[in-house]
């Protein structure tokens, strides 16, 4: 072998070895550095974390007709939850973490509740969201401002979920008019919390909102885009959930699940029901959700 060749050679070498030694510099020194600023705006999955490619260093290569090597796209689940609020979604997004899959809630905060994959974040969001939601394919006015994981990801000017089959869960209007009453996570706080009349007056306060949020959206704005087309690929009903459910996971995952109802229960002393709505209370649910009735089947009260 000439002197030449060999120059030639162990310079190749020296070129790849030189290549990956400073793109693991750039990573070790991502991992190093602070959490992004609150005050940037873009949503960010957690891809956007590797390095990019050194132009020196390609060109080089190039020149040598040699490939530059290919950084791999960030591999997704097979199946992703989108989250509407009272269906259950708590204990679905609990279950998931136990088998050691993120859903829901879990690609955007640390969830105490839940363990790993949970305990850790790949979707970087901020406080202002307004510049995360493409206004053209919301169809109300809605605030951005509300959680992200609980708003219908296509509404996003980058779905987090588009490359992943979604399933979500209905719930009879009725039912989860109900439950927004009794939830934790802005249900009504007040005295009298078992008084019809006290009911009756905070459901029709929040039917009568203008701003949308994501607790009270019709299921219509999840399942369907604002041209009427079906963008969530499975849509499972809460009343079927302890069946749906565990059919549904076992398609995409090797796993035998089971809800053991934790997604059905009450809080002992919550004894107001559908009965207690008052005419005018089922007015505006009817009004508020009329897609919801009309797409999903679920029975109209008059």
């Amino acid at each position: 072998m000439s002197l030449i060749r060999k120059i030639t050679k162990w310079f190749i070498y020296f070129a790849i070895f030189d290549y990956f030694f400073l793109l693991m510099l750039e990573m070790i020194g991502e991992l190093r550095q602070k959490p992004p600023s609150t005050n940037d705006t873009n949503l960010r999955l957690s891809s956007n974390l590797i390095p990019e490619k050194d132009d020196k260093i390609e060109d080089k290569l190039e020149e040598m007709n040699m490939d530059v090597p290919k950084v791999s796209e960030c591999k997704r689940q097979k199946l992703e939850f989108v989250h509407i609020t009272k269906t259950g979604g708590v204990a679905i997004t609990q279950l998931g973490s136990s088998l050691g899959i993120k859903w829901g809630i879990c690609h955007w905060k640390k969830v105490n509740e839940c363990k790993a994959p949970c305990d850790t974040v790949d979707i970087i969001i901020t406080k202002n969201h307004d510049d995360l939601y493409n206004k053209t394919e919301i169809p109300v006015k809605y605030r951005t401002t509300t959680e992200p994981w609980h708003s219908p990801p296509h509404w996003f000017k980058d779905n987090p979920y588009k490359n992943a089959d979604t399933f979500t869960v209905l719930r009879n209007p009725y039912d989860r008019v109900l439950s927004e009453y009794y939830s934790k996570f802005g249900g009504y706080v007040g005295p009298n919390k078992e008084n019809a009349t006290v009911l009756n007056q905070w459901v029709q306060k929040r039917l009568s909102v203008i701003l949308r949020q994501a607790h009270f959206l019709p299921h219509y704005f999840y399942v369907f885009d604002k041209r009427d087309k079906q963008v969530i690929d499975h849509v499972l009903r809460y009343e079927n959930l302890s069946e749906e459910f565990p059919a549904l996971v076992n398609k995409y995952y090797e796993y035998d699940v089971n809800l053991n109802e934790r997604f059905n229960q009450r809080v002992s002393g919550d004894s107001m029901a559908i009965s207690d709505f008052s005419q005018e209370t089922i007015n505006m649910i009817n009004t508020y959700y009329e897609k919801d009735f009309a797409s999903f089947n679920y029975p109209m009260l008059h």
